[in-house]
């Protein structure tokens, strides 16, 4: 047996160890005929560097909350709570894609996986990353949520 196999096994093992049940989500095409989806996170990390070194704080029970509107095939409207902004949507495999440059010099990225929770009208796992430079180092984050269907296009 290969080595790259074998790591590919042991990490889908400990991949299940952590994550649990298999089963807890479906695949679901549908999410790429969501039209509006309402994103909560709950918990993720932020990391700046200090010193040359990264430092990273996990944060537990912070809830950051958006909408994603008149998503197309190549667009989106963004509403958060500092306003709202037109953001890229990029449609892969692995689901819906969401990249805004804001005015300053950062990025935010959230990938909506078109892994839905295993019942009827369930969320949709997701991840957002914010990715800025301070006035003298990087500053990062990135959370872990949902996201729901709110409406699908007709």
């Amino acid at each position: 047996m290969k080595l790259c196999h074998l790591l590919v096994g042991f990490s889908l093992s400990a991949f299940s160890a952590v994550a649990g049940p298999l089963d807890v989500f479906v695949q679901d095409e549908q999410l790429f005929n969501a039209q509006t989806l309402r994103c909560q996170f709950i918990a993720g990390s932020i990391a700046s560097w200090r010193n040359g070194d990264p430092e990273v704080v996990v944060v537990e029970g912070g809830e950051l909350e958006f909408l994603f509107d008149s998503i197309s095939e190549e667009k989106a409207r963004l509403i958060g709570n500092v306003g709202s902004d037109d953001v890229l949507v990029a449609r892969t495999a692995m689901g819906l894609n969401f990249v805004e440059r804001t005015s300053g010099v950062s990025w935010n990225t959230t990938t909506v996986f078109k892994h839905r929770e295993n019942e009827a009208g369930g969320s949709f796992a997701a991840v957002t990353s914010r990715h800025l430079v301070a006035p003298f180092r990087p500053i990062t984050s990135q959370s872990y949520g949902k996201c729901k269907v709110l409406e699908y296009h007709k």
